[in-house]
């Protein structure tokens, strides 16, 4: 039986359990968060942006998951708030930071 080693300095080896626990965070969806529902004025003011911001970003396949029922547009909380936690940024001061 071969056996491969595979050497990584501490910084790699946090950046890939980051990375893999990061990929596994979407799928783990608290039951209250996935009912709270926002329409897109809501959402667009919940992370900042504008509802045109939002509407582009649709037509792009870009921003965060959404809903359509017919014409309206409903977006769920848990998804804003797992796309804006995907563009986080850890830094040596970031208190909560995993390494």
């Amino acid at each position: 039986m071969e056996q491969t080693i595979v050497l990584v300095t501490p910084a790699e080896l946090r950046s890939l359990i980051r990375d893999a626990v990061r990929a596994e965070i979407p799928l783990i969806k608290p039951f209250a968060d996935t009912r709270e529902v926002m329409d897109e004025k809501q959402a667009a003011s919940y992370i900042g942006q504008k509802p045109a911001t939002l509407r582009q970003w649709r037509t792009l396949g870009k921003g965060p998951a959404y809903h359509k029922k017919g014409r309206r547009i409903f977006y769920k909380k848990y998804d804003l708030d797992t796309w804006m936690a995907q563009g986080r940024t850890f830094t040596s001061e970031t208190p909560d930071a995993p390494y």
